[in-house]
């Protein structure tokens, strides 16, 4: 579900160039443009990288399979998650009041 939720807003972003404030740190804070869409693209990210560890775990035996693919879904979710924050943080702007 987390998965789903991260590519929706994922692709919200390199839809529209925009994420909210509420994601990237408050009113203080706007993430517009290129890195919107930069944080969206690696939001999206997360589907593809599963695919990838499907085939993997597709290689193993069905005991091992079932024992790593949780765990691996669950790193690959909180890596997708972390490098998108890292991201957002590098390229934010501060709101100037007018």
């Amino acid at each position: 579900m987390l998965t789903f939720i991260l590519t929706i807003c994922g692709l919200v972003a390199v839809v529209t160039g925009r994420l909210p404030a509420a994601v990237m740190g408050g009113k203080q804070y706007r993430v517009t443009g290129a890195g919107a869409r930069l944080v969206g693209t690696i939001l999206m990210l997360s589907y593809p990288i599963f695919w990838l560890l499907g085939l993997v775990l597709a290689r193993l035996p069905a005991e091992q399979a079932r024992d790593y693919a949780l765990l691996l879904q669950l790193l690959g979710t909180v890596s997708v998650l972390v490098a998108a924050l890292v991201a957002g943080r590098l390229v934010r702007k501060p709101v100037v009041a007018a």
